[in-house]
């Protein structure tokens, strides 16, 4: 299988795809007025920007291990007074979820999923997750786990992002 260079991505993407998926994910997750909620995969952070910029005085943890992570962060956290902690953490070895009392945690791991994460956020009191998947076999297993956690899965939501290609990102929310 023929990997596509990340800079090629852009011109094969649905136009408007990223917004639908920002869409989901603050309508799912409902950032209130200084809530606390847990981006576990940072990435370029757009997800966490999004929430940032939802609702008055909310606050990010953000998990990212790698190392180019940590000047968008930075900016991220001076754009929004300091309310977003970049901590250098492996989602992908992620066993238990930090102390904090998270209004929401959202996770969008690799193709492979978050096998182990998902049974860490099901052990956590955290009352409501979005999670985005570009594989909707590793997303039903993903989904199985936090169900049997005590989650339900209360919506779902398929986006054709790709052009000629029959992938797909699904945007799922889960209550307890």
């Amino acid at each position: 299988m023929r990997t596509v260079p990340a800079d090629a991505l852009a011109a094969i993407m649905t136009p408007g795809h990223q917004p639908v998926l920002l869409h989901e994910v603050l309508e799912f997750l409902s950032p209130k007025a200084n809530g606390r909620y847990l981006d576990a995969t940072f990435g370029g952070g757009g997800h966490t920007r999004a929430l940032l910029a939802s609702a008055s005085g909310v606050s990010v943890t953000a998990f990212d291990r790698d190392p180019a992570a940590a000047p968008r962060a930075a900016e991220l956290a001076a754009e929004f007074g300091g309310r977003l902690e970049l901590v250098n953490h492996d989602f992908g070895r992620l066993v238990e979820l930090p102390a904090a009392d998270f209004d929401g945690v959202l996770f969008d791991p690799p193709r492979a999923g978050a096998a182990e994460q998902a049974a860490a956020i099901a052990a956590s009191t955290v009352q409501k997750v979005v999670g985005v998947s570009c594989n909707p076999a590793t997303f039903a297993r993903d989904a199985s786990l936090l169900i049997a956690g005590g989650f339900r899965l209360v919506h779902v939501r398929p986006v054709d992002q790709f052009l000629w290609s029959p992938h797909i990102e699904l945007v799922g929310v889960f209550e307890r």
